[in-house]
């Protein structure tokens, strides 16, 4: 019999950002919007769960244990082999068709984030708090809070902005770089 508390899943950090987000959900909405919406709440949190799961296990599922056992001696050999050149190609392609769909939704979550603990936390980090140690300290603690959601969120709008432009012209430069050096300057 099937035992829910034994299932391990296999994109263990993709799995807790989706069930915190569940239960951020639901204690945000309550029991009876949470049930009146649960179709489009539950494929919505799905849908954010499918894509980071699916840069999670490239990267533990392929890139990792591809990288542990070749090293990087395919990305760009002193002498291009028929299996070096796919290698790369490859990695290459899957990589720019995997980060183009995720970033947009781990750019899209930061943004909430900071809008909605990041901002708070900036504004709240801003009253005045007179000459009480606690409070000051309190409030530079909350206000640096703030401030590193911010930088946060600014690195993934870049990591967003990096990939839409300018990964596919770096892919495609790769990959014909590689059949250059495979077929011309062998």
């Amino acid at each position: 019999m099937f035992d829910p508390s034994l299932f391990a899943p296999v994109c263990v950090a993709s799995d807790s950002i989706y069930r915190g987000a569940q239960q951020l959900t639901l204690t945000l909405v309550g029991q009876e919007t949470y049930q009146e919406y649960a179709p489009l709440i539950a494929g919505t949190l799905l849908r954010v769960r499918l894509e980071l799961c699916v840069v999670e296990s490239f990267v533990s599922e392929a890139i990792v244990p591809f990288i542990q056992e070749k090293g990087l001696s395919w990305v760009f050999p002193a002498h291009e082999s028929v299996e070096t050149f796919l290698a790369g190609t490859i990695f290459a392609v899957a990589l720019n068709v995997i980060f183009i769909g995720s970033s947009k939704i781990i750019s899209v979550l930061v943004i909430f984030l900071d809008f909605f603990l990041g901002l708070p936390a900036r504004l709240v980090a801003k009253i005045p708090s007179g000459n009480n140690e606690v409070v000051v300290a309190g409030l530079a603690a909350i206000g640096f809070f703030g401030d590193a959601m911010e930088v946060v969120r600014k690195v993934a709008e870049f990591a967003d902005l990096f990939v839409a432009r300018y990964l596919a012209l770096i892919t495609v430069v790769y990959v014909v770089a590689k059949f250059l050096h495979f077929r011309v300057f062998i």
